[in-house]
């Protein structure tokens, strides 16, 4: 937990605006295109870590962000 505080520590809040709360993910993945869905981990429990990464360089709010306007749906 403790560990997770801190990827957000230095996050500010302003994200962007607000998209309706109503069936969001649903509304991201509904459009005609092929949609993402993108996650931001640092490691899949069933093969370990994902990249040779110090965790102090982990940005979990900026790769979200990329990873949005990279065209990622959800």
């Amino acid at each position: 937990m403790r560990e997770r505080a801190q990827d957000y520590a230095a996050v500010g809040a302003d994200l962007g605006p607000a998209r309706a709360a109503r069936r969001r993910f649903y509304g991201a993945l509904s459009g005609p295109e092929l949609s993402l869905i993108a996650e931001v981990k640092r490691a899949s429990p069933s093969q370990g870590a994902i990249a040779a990464l110090d965790p102090a360089q982990l940005r979990p709010a900026q790769a979200a962000l990329a990873y949005e306007s990279g065209g990622a749906a959800a």
